[in-house]
């Protein structure tokens, strides 16, 4: 560990003492490293920029699928069929599917009671806040 904290060391010497020996190879070298450095900063931001997007478009693409799956999902049910959503092209599990769905029924139930306990409690028809 002491070889590491020496050789910088006589890099830094060399690069602040303009009569030392190894001056213009510490600033040649120093200068490539940092240019090298600059390159490879810029091309991972653009490389992980790049694996961002694809990461969003596969998310909205797996989103996609969950608007048709279920209804095949359920196709296939009704007629006693098993179902693989790879088959038609879908990125999803037969449990991500039936979760989805599961919540999409509820959710739809939560909003039809809402709309019922509205009616009972007369509160359809109250003035809306301007």
């Amino acid at each position: 560990m002491n070889e590491g904290r020496s050789a910088r060391r006589d890099v830094l010497i060399a690069l602040i003492d303009p009569s030392h020996e190894f001056h213009d190879l510490a600033h040649t070298w120093f200068g490539r490293n940092l240019l090298l450095g600059k390159c490879i900063h810029r091309s991972f931001q653009k490389h992980f920029e790049q694996l961002r997007q694809a990461q969003a478009e596969r998310k909205a693409q797996r989103a996609g699928d969950l608007d048709n799956a279920p209804l095949l999902s359920q196709l296939a049910k009704l007629q006693n069929l098993p179902y693989n959503p790879s088959e038609g092209g879908f990125h999803n599990s037969n449990a991500e599917i039936d979760r989805y769905t599961e919540q999409f029924h509820t959710l739809q139930l939560a909003k039809e009671s809402n709309m019922a306990y509205r009616k009972h409690a007369e509160l359809y028809d109250l003035p809306k806040a301007a």
